[in-house]
């Protein structure tokens, strides 16, 4: 990762270990990557660090990690799959109680982003309502997928990406689907616009 213009410290460097951050300077907006696969002390230790030093410089926040972190209590909008299971996470308490301490010291979280579940969900972490879970769908990697849409491995139904937009100034979440935008529902998966300051759902297609 070398290339990629982040910011990872030396143990997690010569571990292969993938916890990282990136600042986009123009934005204030701080994106850090965790590795819920290998967590332990050390990372927890930086975790806290480095938000504290975006809070310190007025960076808003944005977490990442594979798996879902901690249960999700739903919103309803399109970008809630009926496949999504909201107990599916890596259910790691010290990284949610970190940010927990982050909010209420005064610094800025937008929301946590992961994958894995290959259904979208959305919602708060349950009992940490200042905590968004988005959890976003991807093409289809194979016919074992919990995808809520009927997806051809190889034909155009299996593509699918999403567009994510962090506005910081009017405090708003705002996704939008290219590709596979359709449940076999035929349920509508468009754009979704979230104003994570006031936890209000503003749009949703």
């Amino acid at each position: 990762i070398a290339n990629w213009g982040v910011t990872q410290p030396t143990n997690a460097a010569a571990n292969g270990l993938m916890y990282y951050y990136k600042d986009f300077a123009t934005q204030k907006i701080r994106l850090i990557v965790l590795d819920c696969i290998y967590w332990d002390d050390a990372q927890l230790t930086w975790f806290e660090s480095v938000l504290a030093s975006a809070k310190t410089n007025n960076y808003a926040v944005i977490g990442v990690c594979h798996y879902p972190i901690g249960n999700t209590t739903t919103i309803d909008c399109n970008f809630l799959s009926k496949d999504y299971n909201p107990t599916a996470g890596a259910r790691l308490a010290n990284p949610i109680a970190a940010v927990d301490s982050f909010i209420s010291g005064g610094g800025e979280f937008i929301c946590w982003l992961s994958g894995h579940t290959h259904a979208d969900g959305f919602g708060t972490i349950t009992g940490h309502n200042g905590q968004i879970n988005l959890i976003i769908d991807t093409a289809c990697s194979g016919s074992s997928s919990a995808q809520d849409a009927d997806a051809t491995i190889g034909a155009r139904s299996q593509d699918c990406f999403n567009i994510l937009g962090f506005d910081v100034y009017s405090k708003l979440i705002k996704v939008m689907r290219v590709g596979r935008d359709y449940d076999r529902h035929l349920r509508h998966i468009g754009e979704m616009c979230y104003d994570y300051a006031n936890k209000q759902l503003m749009y949703t297609r």
